[in-house]
């Protein structure tokens, strides 16, 4: 007869990571159930409305891991763990709130646009280490600290997830080697940028013009967001000759759902065309009209494409 293996008192990382699926099913039930009633706001929020996830995630975490429901949110209840402190209490709001701001912030800052496009170097080192050295910290902890299966929020809050089912057991403090690991994650992460803005950066003369272009669209009273790009396409023949493109790029997200307005779409294109300084290096005019919304837990997007020739433009 087969024995029946009994429950460790630290909940192993697939409770947590499938505790955490149901939580984000969850979630996004809601968020979608949200953007029915409140599309029109979400659109008009822009990047602005991942702060609606961040809220919800943060009352939905910060109230279930805490006392306030005994350290279970749902998906933690199907699941049968909890969320203590070392001496098998519940945790408070506040600690329960702390413990959701490490865990959601590097995930809700990475690819984030409302920093600008030209943000300053600092910021560009401080976000770098906090999306990819948290990510990496949360992730590497979570998979290797098997004393106490803490990761980088557990830490934050000195909290810990146990079996509701299983006999409380002392618990054995962290290898010392593990935070030393983290420091180093979080160091290497803020240094990224050292290495890659050399080979990455654009040229600051085309830089200026393509802010200028920018510029130009925001004045226009239908726009409020605007992003502009220049590309190089090569092509190559089936002699093995080679033709290059200059392409200029527009990306508008539209606060109605009329992106099949190829009229304004043109007109977009004539002026971004029309104050591009290097216009006449540009063979194509690409104009992508975008509707809809991201609020983090639940998103809605669509997209079309127009296709313009600088000889319609001029």
């Amino acid at each position: 007869m087969a024995s029946i293996k009994e429950k460790t008192y630290l909940a192993d990382i697939y409770s947590r990571l499938g505790a955490l699926l149901v939580d984000a099913i969850i979630l996004g039930c809601v968020g979608l159930l949200l953007g029915l009633i409140f599309e029109s706001v979400f659109v008009k929020l822009g990047d602005w409305g991942q702060l609606v996830g961040v809220i919800i995630v943060l009352l939905y975490f910060g109230i279930g891991n805490s006392q306030r429901a005994g350290g279970q949110t749902l998906g933690k209840k199907l699941l049968k763990i909890r969320v203590v402190v070392k001496s098998g209490i519940p945790l408070s709001m506040g600690k329960a709130s702390l413990r959701t701001i490490v865990l959601i912030t590097p995930f809700a800052l990475n690819g984030q646009s409302v920093f600008g496009d030209n943000p300053s170097d600092t910021l560009i080192y401080l976000l770098t280490a906090i999306v990819f050295g948290g990510i990496l910290a949360i992730v590497y902890l979570l998979f290797f600290n098997k004393s106490t299966r803490q990761s980088l929020h557990d830490l934050a809050a000195n909290s810990i997830v146990i079996n509701i089912s299983a006999d409380k057991q002392s618990i054995a403090p962290i290898w010392k080697g593990h935070l030393v690991i983290v420091a180093l994650l979080f160091l290497t992460a803020a240094a990224v940028p050292a290495f890659t803005n050399d080979g990455m950066a654009m040229d600051n003369g085309l830089f200026k013009e393509l802010i200028a272009v920018q510029t130009a669209l925001l004045s226009e009273p239908n726009i409020r967001s605007a992003g502009v790009h220049q590309n190089t396409h090569t092509f190559t023949d089936n002699d093995g000759s080679q033709t290059v493109s200059e392409s200029l790029s527009i990306e508008i997200p539209m606060d109605k759902n009329n992106i099949s307005d190829e009229g304004f779409a043109k007109n977009v294109a004539k002026k971004a065309y029309s104050s591009y300084a290097l216009a006449n290096e540009v063979d194509v005019v690409y104009v992508s009209l975008s509707y809809g919304y991201n609020i983090g837990i639940a998103s809605k997007s669509q997209y079309y494409r127009y296709e313009f020739e600088s000889s319609e433009l001029k």
